[in-house]
Protein backbone atom coordinates (compact mmCIF):
# COMPACT_ATOMS: atom_id res chain seq x y z
CA UNK A 1 0.00 0.00 0.00
CA UNK A 2 1.61 3.63 -1.19
CA UNK A 3 1.58 6.42 1.26
CA UNK A 4 0.32 9.54 0.58
CA UNK A 5 3.04 11.72 1.80
CA UNK A 6 1.23 15.20 2.18
CA UNK A 7 -0.40 13.30 4.73
CA UNK A 8 2.21 11.41 6.26
CA UNK A 9 3.88 15.14 6.80
CA UNK A 10 0.71 16.27 8.55
CA UNK A 11 0.23 13.39 10.27
CA UNK A 12 4.02 13.67 11.78
CA UNK A 13 3.59 17.34 12.45
CA UNK A 14 0.43 16.11 14.29
CA UNK A 15 2.20 13.33 16.69
CA UNK A 16 5.17 15.98 17.04
CA UNK A 17 2.60 18.21 18.92
CA UNK A 18 1.01 15.53 20.69
CA UNK A 19 4.77 14.64 22.16
CA UNK A 20 5.13 18.70 23.09
CA UNK A 21 1.71 18.48 24.58
CA UNK A 22 2.16 15.39 26.63
CA UNK A 23 5.29 16.90 27.77
CA UNK A 24 3.86 20.02 28.95
CA UNK A 25 0.61 18.21 30.80
CA UNK A 26 3.63 16.01 32.88
CA UNK A 27 5.69 18.89 33.54
CA UNK A 28 2.37 20.96 34.62
CA UNK A 29 1.23 18.07 36.88
CA UNK A 30 5.34 17.99 38.43
CA UNK A 31 4.41 21.26 39.34
CA UNK A 32 1.11 20.93 41.23
CA UNK A 33 2.79 17.82 42.88
CA UNK A 34 5.72 19.87 44.28
CA UNK A 35 3.28 23.50 45.17
CA UNK A 36 1.60 20.71 47.07
CA UNK A 37 4.44 19.55 48.93
CA UNK A 38 5.89 23.32 49.32
CA UNK A 39 2.77 23.41 51.09
CA UNK A 40 2.69 20.98 53.38
CA UNK A 41 6.36 21.58 54.12
CA UNK A 42 5.19 25.23 55.52
CA UNK A 43 2.83 23.40 57.89
CA UNK A 44 6.27 21.65 59.36
CA UNK A 45 8.14 23.22 62.50
CA UNK A 46 11.14 21.00 62.21
CA UNK A 47 13.38 24.12 61.76
CA UNK A 48 16.48 23.34 59.46
CA UNK A 49 14.84 20.65 58.27
CA UNK A 50 12.02 22.26 57.47
CA UNK A 51 14.31 24.82 55.48
CA UNK A 52 16.38 22.53 53.67
CA UNK A 53 13.25 20.47 52.10
CA UNK A 54 11.47 24.09 51.14
CA UNK A 55 14.54 25.12 48.89
CA UNK A 56 14.87 21.30 47.61
CA UNK A 57 11.43 21.78 46.48
CA UNK A 58 11.78 25.34 45.69
CA UNK A 59 14.82 24.03 43.06
CA UNK A 60 12.92 21.57 41.89
CA UNK A 61 10.53 24.16 40.53
CA UNK A 62 13.31 26.49 39.07
CA UNK A 63 13.96 23.26 36.81
CA UNK A 64 10.39 22.08 36.37
CA UNK A 65 10.31 25.89 35.25
CA UNK A 66 12.98 26.25 33.02
CA UNK A 67 11.85 22.61 31.68
CA UNK A 68 8.43 23.99 30.71
CA UNK A 69 10.16 26.79 28.82
CA UNK A 70 11.94 24.75 26.55
CA UNK A 71 9.21 22.69 25.90
CA UNK A 72 7.24 25.93 25.46
CA UNK A 73 9.52 27.13 22.97
CA UNK A 74 9.20 23.65 21.12
CA UNK A 75 5.46 24.58 21.01
CA UNK A 76 5.86 27.91 19.15
CA UNK A 77 8.27 26.33 16.60
CA UNK A 78 6.61 23.69 15.89
CA UNK A 79 3.45 26.12 15.09
CA UNK A 80 5.57 27.96 12.34
CA UNK A 81 6.69 24.89 10.57
CA UNK A 82 5.47 25.36 6.87
CA UNK A 83 4.42 21.63 7.05
CA UNK A 84 1.65 21.72 4.71
CA UNK A 85 3.63 22.94 1.30
CA UNK A 86 5.90 20.56 -0.47
CA UNK A 87 9.46 21.61 -0.35
CA UNK A 88 11.84 20.79 -3.47
CA UNK A 89 14.97 21.64 -1.16
CA UNK A 90 15.37 20.54 2.49
CA UNK A 91 14.11 23.55 4.32
CA UNK A 92 12.01 23.52 7.38
CA UNK A 93 8.85 21.29 7.33
CA UNK A 94 10.30 19.08 4.54
CA UNK A 95 10.08 15.76 4.87
CA UNK A 96 13.63 14.11 3.55
CA UNK A 97 13.82 10.54 2.55
CA UNK A 98 17.37 9.71 2.24
CA UNK A 99 19.30 6.03 2.10
CA UNK A 100 19.61 6.21 5.82
CA UNK A 101 16.10 6.86 6.87
CA UNK A 102 13.32 9.36 6.66
CA UNK A 103 13.96 13.20 8.45
CA UNK A 104 11.25 15.71 9.22
CA UNK A 105 13.06 19.05 9.32
CA UNK A 106 11.06 20.67 12.65
CA UNK A 107 12.26 20.52 15.92
CA UNK A 108 14.53 17.85 17.49
CA UNK A 109 12.13 15.40 18.88
CA UNK A 110 13.79 12.22 17.77
CA UNK A 111 12.12 8.86 16.14
CA UNK A 112 8.47 8.75 15.75
CA UNK A 113 6.82 5.68 13.62
CA UNK A 114 3.83 6.11 11.48
CA UNK A 115 2.52 4.45 8.70
CA UNK A 116 5.33 1.51 9.15
CA UNK A 117 7.81 4.40 8.75
CA UNK A 118 10.53 5.44 11.57
CA UNK A 119 11.11 9.19 10.85
CA UNK A 120 13.30 11.18 13.10
CA UNK A 121 12.08 14.70 13.61
CA UNK A 122 15.21 17.17 13.93
CA UNK A 123 15.54 20.83 14.27
CA UNK A 124 17.17 23.00 11.26
CA UNK A 125 20.42 23.47 13.62
CA UNK A 126 21.47 19.68 13.87
CA UNK A 127 24.36 19.33 12.37
CA UNK A 128 23.03 16.33 9.75
CA UNK A 129 19.71 18.90 8.81
CA UNK A 130 23.13 21.45 8.47
CA UNK A 131 24.34 18.86 5.97
CA UNK A 132 21.05 18.56 3.98
CA UNK A 133 19.89 22.42 4.22
CA UNK A 134 19.45 23.56 0.74
CA UNK A 135 19.91 20.70 -1.05
CA UNK A 136 17.88 18.67 -3.47
CA UNK A 137 17.13 15.69 -4.24
CA UNK A 138 19.41 13.47 -6.31
CA UNK A 139 22.38 15.28 -3.99
CA UNK A 140 24.50 13.50 -1.66
CA UNK A 141 26.71 14.34 1.39
CA UNK A 142 29.08 12.84 3.89
CA UNK A 143 28.11 12.75 7.32
CA UNK A 144 29.87 10.75 9.75
CA UNK A 145 31.82 8.79 7.39
CA UNK A 146 28.78 7.51 5.81
CA UNK A 147 27.53 8.64 2.11
CA UNK A 148 24.03 9.76 2.22
CA UNK A 149 22.11 10.05 -0.57
CA UNK A 150 18.99 12.42 -0.49
CA UNK A 151 16.15 10.09 -2.71
CA UNK A 152 12.95 12.32 -1.88
CA UNK A 153 11.71 15.74 -0.74
CA UNK A 154 8.19 16.21 -0.26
Amino acid sequence: MKVDISFLKSQVHQELKKIVQTKKRLIDERFAETRKSLGSEAKSTAGDKHETGRAMIQLEQEKMGKQLREVQKLEQTLVRVPHHRACTRVESGALVETNVGFFFISVGLGKIELENKEIIAIAPRAPLAQKMLGLEAKSSFDFNGRRVVIRSIY
